[in-house]
C-alpha cells in the first residue's frame, strides 16, 4: 500500500508537528481496506523498525476505532 509507505517515510522525516497529522490521515486512508490494512498493520508491529512499528500499531487503532465491535466494548 502506498500510502503506508508514506506515512512511514513522513515518520522518520518528521520535524515539524503538522507532520504528524499528516501521517494519521495517510494511516486512515489506509484503512479504508481493512483486510490489507490489517495484515499489514499485525506484520508491522514485530519489525525491528521504529517507524514500522508506530505505523503499525496506529494502523491497528485506526481499525478497531473504525469498527467498535472489534474494540472488545458492549454498549449498555
Amino acid at each position: 500500500m502506498e500510502l503506508i509507505a508514506e506515512a512511514i517515510e513522513l515518520t522518520r522525516n518528521a520535524t515539524h508537528p503538522g507532520d504528524h497529522d499528516q501521517v494519521w490521515e495517510l494511516v486512515m486512508g489506509a484503512a479504508k481496506e481493512p483486510e490489507t490494512a490489517s495484515e499489514r498493520g499485525f506484520a508491522m508491529v514485530r519489525s525491528l523498525d521504529p517507524a514500522q512499528r508506530k505505523i503499525g500499531f496506529d494502523l491497528l487503532g485506526c481499525l478497531v476505532h473504525t469498527d467498535e465491535s472489534l474494540s472488545g466494548r458492549s454498549e449498555p
